[in-house]
């Protein structure tokens, strides 16, 4: 018998309401001759998952729902103890350096060790809350230590997100933000991501307006001001006070890696929390975060900052230097050259 639908469907697969519609005036010898026909041409595990309907029933649409989300996808608790060994010898060098800890072959292969870990923690049912929720954090430790191979020798690979599979970081930023939105989003799991993406390490292609810009564009604004705002300004008071009293009181000059990497994060929450100020409520309230967050000798190269990068119209851009030129402030001669030109074309 000859399978077909209204109209022309060569060049194409049948959709399954077009099959229903066509199967129900077929016979149950026709059906049980098409089913033979094909499941003889279906690979080996296909056949498997098919034997298993075949001899136990064909569950309601009820029954095998609860069966798909009764049955975790993963033994999460014996993946997170893989992952918790793996991130803790990544994190002190096993992966890199020859030892009797970590195999050779397992030090080649840890991007394929990484992409399994991911694989897994994403095939995790959003329906199974508590898990999913565990699966995310765990994928904020992962995108963690990506970033930390892009500054220190962690893996063999200096390009870690390019080497599990990813286009950029910004790319499996995003994915992790998707994962991130479909959790209740409570406050320790965006206190963390918050950290993987401000007080993190980035490849030398990724800028972290780059990563804050995921953020701005994924998050909705009233989860923007209601749950990232706070918890971000959370997040950046201890990072601020230290700051604050080690190095800009004291005048003391950032040598240590330690250092270097508390000015960045301080940098990085600052940009990140004017940002969204700024695309909340306008640019007067980054103007104003910034003025107070930075001393009067930086004031210039915050504002080139926030012209260069944060301004969205020739409007704010005017707007923006006036108020800088009021405060005093002397922009450098690009600046000038540029608040001229939006001017003349303003007008």
């Amino acid at each position: 018998m000859i399978l077909h639908t209204e109209g022309s469907v060569w060049g194409r697969m049948l959709k399954a309401e077009e099959i229903r519609k066509q199967l129900r005036s077929w016979s149950q010898e026709d059906l049980l001759t098409l089913y033979t026909q094909t499941y003889r041409r279906l690979p080996k595990d296909v056949k498997e998952d098919i034997d298993t309907l075949i001899l136990e029933g064909m569950p309601s649409g009820k029954r095998q729902a609860s069966r798909t989300t009764a049955a975790p996808a993963v033994d999460l608790e014996a993946l997170t103890e893989k992952i918790d060994v793996f991130l803790e010898l990544a994190q002190d060098g096993y992966y890199f350096s020859p030892n009797r800890t970590v195999s050779k072959k397992e030090r080649a292969n840890w991007r394929f060790t990484v992409k399994g870990f991911i694989k897994a923690l994403r095939s995790v049912p959003e329906t199974q809350k508590e898990n999913y929720r565990t699966a995310t954090l765990y994928l904020i430790r992962i995108y963690q230590i990506m970033g930390h191979a892009c500054s220190f020798y962690t893996f063999a690979s200096q390009d870690p997100f390019h080497a599990v599979g990813y286009a950029s970081q910004t790319a499996c930023f995003e994915e992790l933000t998707r994962q991130v939105l479909q959790t209740n989003c409570d406050h320790d799991l965006i206190a963390a991501y918050l950290k993987a993406a401000c007080a993190g390490d980035n490849d030398t292609e990724t800028l972290n307006r780059q990563i804050h810009g995921v953020i701005y564009q994924l998050f909705p604004p009233d989860m923007l001001r209601n749950v990232i705002l706070p918890i971000a300004q959370e997040v950046f008071a201890p990072i601020r006070n230290l700051y604050k009293a080690r190095y800009k009181e004291t005048n003391s000059l950032m040598i240590t890696d330690e250092e270097i990497r508390a000015h960045a994060a301080y940098d990085s929450f600052v940009w990140m929390i004017a940002e969204t100020l700024h695309r909340l409520d306008g640019w007067e309230t980054m103007y104003r975060f910034i003025k107070e967050e930075h001393p009067e000798t930086e004031a210039e190269v915050s504002l080139y900052i926030m012209l260069q990068y944060y301004t969205r119209s020739d409007e704010e851009f005017v707007a923006l230097y006036e108020q800088g030129v009021k405060d005093h402030i002397k922009p450098r001669e690009s600046l000038t050259a540029d608040y001229q030109a939006c001017k003349a074309h303003l007008s």
